[in-house]
């Protein structure tokens, strides 16, 4: 999925660093059930565990920023900005923006998620 494993020279699976590591991090933290791990009970949104349930863009919004907020590659100052839109033209859609600033490289850095939904 996405291009994920790339092997490295020697034939093992290359690690991945820098902004490719913190947009990775950001993905699994905001598809990974929410209290999936028992010793890290503030680790997930669950998105996936959302298609198909009435939701509310604030809201979605709202959750999309705390779990930014906890990742730790991801830069305090200048503020991550998420935007969640409905898009009316396909019911139930809603298209999630993240703007963030890493926090290793200091380099500007968007995610876009698409996550299906119910109504609004």
């Amino acid at each position: 999925w996405g291009d994920d494993f790339v092997l490295a020279p020697a034939g093992d699976l290359a690690l991945v660093d820098g902004p490719e590591e913190t947009r990775q991090r950001l993905e699994r933290r905001l598809l990974q059930a929410a209290r999936a791990y028992v010793f890290h009970p503030l680790y997930g949104l669950g998105l996936p565990q959302r298609i198909g349930k009435v939701a509310r863009a604030a809201v979605l919004r709202t959750l999309v920023r705390t779990q930014v907020a906890y990742e730790s590659n991801v830069a305090r100052i200048p503020r991550p900005s998420v935007n969640v839109t409905y898009v009316a033209s396909n019911p139930g859609l809603y298209v999630i923006d993240i703007k963030y600033t890493d926090r290793v490289t200091g380099a500007a850095q968007a995610i876009t998620l698409e996550v299906p939904g119910g109504s609004t």
